[in-house]
């Protein structure tokens, strides 16, 4: 029988009426007339395209009256969502719509056959296709097609095989420009150097740690865990009376000025739980540095990021914070530039698509190194997950990525962008411009724009023709 997916789930239980269904053929529309005394009719001043509304019916059948309440939870926790999901009926399986519920829905019931009525909103008035990939060859125009009948917005993708300071997107009437190209009375330097880009997919290349980590003991196996197996985090976290747990260590080239990313989630189900989540940063002699913490260290089961600087027994703590959240899926950076330091706390949630991820709060706080306390160079990392004595093991504590860069000192010129092996991700219908899931909007040229793809053919051209593959992704867009 009839029936919807939403947020790419269905029901089994869930039948519908496609009949009486309510939902306007094209995204609705408000027009403005003006009207001058003494003349006819009236001016067509502005045309307005509002959300668009569909009333769908729906029933169930249930056993008894317990039966029926169980069910009802479950289409609640399904249905109500925060933010704009797919919405797919079975009768027109090759459009998506996104949209979240609104109201309430009052369920009349007639022997055991519940029966309602629920209305989704779709903020976004346009029905669309399903995904479309297209492989670019920069060297050569190219055709993007787009089948629909309204304008929709891209995704494009560059994977860099060579340096480059800048990459243009050029439509024939728009463009979409990041960084600077490179003049003839120029030259161009590398701003970074890529010490370290761990995805924790494996612990190989990581060794023992020869210190014990703070308040604590090193203990247990780091293991790979996840529902992808790409998060470090443990199994056996062995014993202790404080905090315990592995501790694991890499180590790199010298960095005197740095960039330190760590992407955590960390998280408890229980009040009674504990968890505890570092990166500890190390000098030449394996001295420590300084540390990035993300714990839950009491019943109220939010999360304190710290971030520590170190210089043998003196110490600073530029950041100690408690997260509002319950957990922290995220991540934590450190800037290292001279005196002067950066540090970054961002919350993030995965892509709808799962290809990275989307940042929804992001705060920055800054501290000079007045007096040159803490200027020694970086040459490691080491990663610890732990939980407290007794305490229920933690339900979430993974480190789920660490990148450190050297910067380098400004060498005059144009800056490189990108390296080698470097993911460049332009979302026009976000807004955003990522390089390896940073967002990096302050590349954006002044006079570039998040163009859409006009229903039909649209020529594209990329440059530099030989810095990047490319990818474009799109929905054909209807009214």
């Amino acid at each position: 029988m009839f029936s919807f997916s939403f947020n790419g789930i269905k029901k089994s239980y869930i039948f519908c009426d496609e009949e009486k269904r309510r939902n306007s053929i094209f995204a609705p529309v408000t027009r403005e007339i003006l009207s001058i005394p003494g003349m006819p009719g009236g001016y067509l001043e502005n045309t307005t395209t509002n959300i668009r509304v569909i009333e769908q019916p729906i029933f169930f059948s249930s056993l008894n009256n317990s039966h029926k309440y169980r069910l009802e939870e479950d289409l609640a926790a399904w249905l109500l969502k925060d933010k704009p999901v797919p919405l797919i009926f079975d009768d027109d399986p090759n459009r998506v719509y996104f949209a979240v519920v609104d109201g309430s829905i009052n369920f009349e019931q007639m022997l055991n056959v519940s029966e309602g009525v629920i209305t989704f909103i779709c903020p976004d008035p346009y029905k669309y296709g399903h995904e479309v990939f297209s492989f670019l060859d920069p060297a050569e125009p190219a055709i993007i097609v787009n089948e629909g009948t309204a304008p929709t917005k891209p995704i494009f993708t560059f994977t860099a095989i060579q340096p480059t300071t800048f990459i243009d997107i050029i439509k024939d009437d728009d463009y979409m420009s990041i960084g600077e190209p490179v003049s003839v009375e120029d030259n161009s330097f590398n701003p970074k150097t890529r010490r370290l880009y761990d995805e924790m997919t494996t612990t190989n290349g990581w060794g023992t740690s020869f210190f014990q980590p703070d308040g604590g003991v090193k203990s247990g196996t780091m293991v790979i865990v996840g529902d992808d197996k790409e998060e470090f985090g443990a199994t056996n976290y062995g014993t202790g009376t404080a905090w315990h747990g592995p501790l694991i260590q890499k180590t790199f080239e010298p960095c005197e000025d740095y960039y330190v990313r760590v992407r955590f989630n960390i998280r408890t189900n229980n009040s009674k739980q504990r968890a505890r989540n570092e990166m500890y940063l190390l000098g030449a002699d394996g001295s420590l540095i300084g540390k990035i913490t993300a714990v839950i260290r009491d019943t109220t089961m939010k999360t304190t990021i710290e971030i520590r600087l170190q210089n043998g027994v003196k110490a600073h703590y530029p950041i100690n914070r408690i997260n509002a959240f319950k957990g922290f899926f995220g991540h934590v950076a450190i800037t290292k530039e001279g005196t002067k330091f950066k540090f970054e706390i961002a919350v993030e949630k995965t892509k709808p698509t799962g290809d990275g991820f989307i940042i929804m709060s992001k705060e920055t706080h800054y501290y000079e190194d007045l007096n040159g306390d803490y200027q020694l160079p970086l040459v490691g990392v080491a990663a610890h997950v732990s939980t407290w004595a007794n305490a229920p093991l933690p339900h979430r504590a993974r480190i789920r990525s660490v990148i450190v860069d050297k910067i380098n000192k400004e060498e005059g010129g144009v800056p490189q962008i990108i390296q080698p092996g470097d993911i460049v991700v332009i979302d026009f219908k976000e807004e955003v411009i990522l390089i390896n899931d940073e967002p990096r909007t302050d590349l954006k040229d002044f006079g570039g724009n998040y163009f859409s793809l006009p229903p039909g053919e649209s020529f594209l051209v990329l440059n530099p023709p030989d810095a990047f593959n490319a990818q474009v992704e799109w929905r054909d867009c209807y009214l």
